[in-house]
């Protein structure tokens, strides 16, 4: 088999996924109440498969890493793809990957929803357990996405929006003239916080449910804002674009699927192709570096480490976000990345893994004690029944 070109080969990171049971990781879509938990697995194999076999038609080929950014040859591939990610990203992996899109390598980023009122507003008390769930993150990891990306001047906040996004798609080749509208479900998604100079953001109207699923004003207006969730940036040799929401992609949650706008974000990353082959109405070169200024930064919790497989010290380390008072990374206090901080985030992991792996060891302790009942019993039974036999021949 001949080998595919860099700019049809795609890196899909299945290991920055957190799949159910290993912790409570909330449903992605929080308009759909009956699915709880994000049990799915996030997987291409699973409710991913539309949008594999939609990248294989268009003639890329798509590999999936199981282990961390480190261990990938950059040069080998056109695009990484990161979906809807959980897990913890390490100071190596940060580094290597600012290396490697300077150096070429596209990154396309689907992100979800992250707001630590709306994750309080979440938990639940599970019946089987007899214990209060508390999610281990939101619908992604943004703090961790946060960490791994600002050094491109990338920073995802803490928002919610919600709704539909519309387009319009240019023909090619003959069909130049042509102009078809395309939409897509935003199923309850996040927006930029922070966006460089020279990027371009795109703006969809939205509406902010960010209140309203956090439980503070239920009753609010469910208010129509110009919500920045797309972005696409050249840095270096590379290119990165960022969309707030991976539910358009997702066979579970989506009502509308947004295979259109990942064929423009893949363009965009491995062909060099400018974003003007879809058409938006509110898009914009930022001439000055982008904050939104009705966001904040998402808070880290410290739940996520509890089924973390990146080892607690190899984490991101904290630094200051515009030289104010605000930390990217795992420790949030002045100091970066302080034995202070690390020794709180220990403790709460201990704490917290040692109540997880309680629960977890309950149910197969008891089915252990169950079988074990069951054998004794049929044992003293089998023997009471032998010596019935034994006497009744006796007796004749």
């Amino acid at each position: 088999m001949e080998i595919p070109m860099r700019k049809s080969r795609i890196l899909w990171s299945q290991f920055h996924n957190i799949q159910y049971p290993m912790g409570y990781i909330p449903r992605d879509n929080l308009n759909f109440k009956d699915n709880i938990l994000d049990w799915t697995g996030d997987s291409l194999h699973t409710n991913f498969k539309s949008l594999f076999e939609h990248l294989i038609k268009r003639g890329y080929h798509v590999e999936i890493l199981t282990s961390d950014l480190t261990k990938f040859d950059a040069r080998l591939y056109g695009t990484l793809m990161l979906v809807d990610t959980e897990e913890e990203f390490t100071e190596e992996e940060r580094v290597k990957l600012h290396n490697d899109v300077e150096k070429g390598l596209g990154v396309v980023v689907l992100a979800d929803w992250y707001n630590t009122e709306v994750m309080r507003s979440v938990r639940f008390f599970d019946d089987n357990t007899k214990t209060h769930w508390h999610p281990l993150t939101g619908g992604c990891n943004i703090p961790a996405l946060n960490a791994l990306l600002d050094s491109f001047g990338v920073v995802i906040g803490d928002r919610i929006y919600d709704g539909e996004i519309t387009a319009t798609v240019v023909g090619s080749g003959d069909a130049v003239n042509q102009r078809e509208v395309v939409r897509a479900t935003f199923g309850t998604g996040a927006g930029l916080f922070k966006f460089p100079k020279g990027a371009t953001i795109v703006k969809f109207p939205l509406r902010d449910r960010t209140a309203e699923f956090s439980k503070q004003n239920m009753n609010s207006a469910q208010q129509q804002v110009d919500a920045p969730v797309l972005g696409f940036l050249q840095y270096g040799l590379g290119r990165l674009a960022v969309f707030g929401d991976s539910n358009c992609v997702d066979d579970v949650n989506s009502p509308m699927m947004c295979m259109w706008l990942v064929d423009h974000m893949l363009k965009f990353t491995t062909q060099g192709s400018d974003p003007d082959t879809v058409l938006f109405a509110k898009q914009e070169v930022l001439t000055e570096g982008f904050v939104m200024s009705q966001a904040k930064l998402p808070e880290r919790t410290p739940g996520v480490v509890v089924s973390s497989r990146v080892p607690l010290q190899e984490l991101i380390h904290a630094r200051p976000l515009y030289n104010v008072s605000r930390y990217i990374g795992r420790s949030p206090s002045s100091e970066g990345w302080s034995a202070a901080g690390h020794q709180d985030d220990m403790e709460l992991s201990v704490q917290g893994g040692s109540a997880f792996w309680k629960v977890r060891l309950m149910v197969p302790v008891g089915l252990m004690v169950v079988v074990f009942a069951y054998i004794v019993y049929m044992m003293m039974s089998r023997g009471t029944v032998l010596k019935m036999t034994r006497d009744s021949r006796m007796r004749v």
